[in-house]
């Protein structure tokens, strides 16, 4: 029995949408417009830095920081995803995790016919786990044709897995939207 006397019981927190990695680049940047932080400071900080070393450094980091928090589940999307995975489940935490996939190079996966590979290998590896619940991510409608952005959607569709991508997180992208699909996100 737990004396839960003048404490608050409450039921685990979920953390909806993480790059959990990231963590390490806290603080890189400031009160930017969502493009110009993307373009002048991130993409080009991951292409310098980001490998499966850091990856599995600020996971470790940032599970901890949200094990304390009370998260005990979050959705991620990211490079290295398998390695994201392997940490989240030594931690005990559930999590719906999605290999990031973008149409110009990054860390893990140079090509997008690489990136498809890589997350059809990563969702068939942790389909059934009772943790890790493996999705395809593509990145964004400003970073990944339609035409890939519809390959993504039958790769989730072929596993029965989630498809988690941004979508209207910044006045830009819906106005990106609205230009080139006559529609809001």
């Amino acid at each position: 029995m737990i004396d839960a006397r003048g404490k608050v019981v409450l039921p685990g927190l979920i953390n909806t949408h993480t790059h959990i990695p990231m963590v390490l680049f806290r603080g890189i940047s400031d009160d930017l417009n969502l493009q110009d932080w993307l373009t002048k400071y991130i993409f080009p900080a991951e292409a310098k830095n980001v490998t499966r070393e850091f990856v599995v450094a600020g996971t470790r980091l940032g599970l901890a920081e949200m094990i304390r928090g009370g998260t005990t589940t979050y959705v991620d999307m990211y490079y290295f995803e398998d390695a994201i995975a392997e940490e989240t489940k030594k931690a005990g935490v559930r999590a719906v995790l999605g290999e990031t996939v973008i149409d110009f190079p990054v860390p893990d996966n140079k090509t997008w016919e690489a990136a498809m590979t890589y997350t059809e290998n990563f969702v068939k590896r942790w389909k059934g786990d009772p943790l890790i619940v493996a999705a395809v991510a593509p990145h964004a409608l400003y970073t990944v044709s339609t035409q890939h952005l519809n390959e993504a959607r039958t790769l989730a569709e072929k596993y029965d897995a989630p498809l988690v991508t941004h979508i209207a997180e910044a006045l830009t992208e819906t106005e990106y939207a609205e230009k080139n699909y006559q529609m809001r996100p």
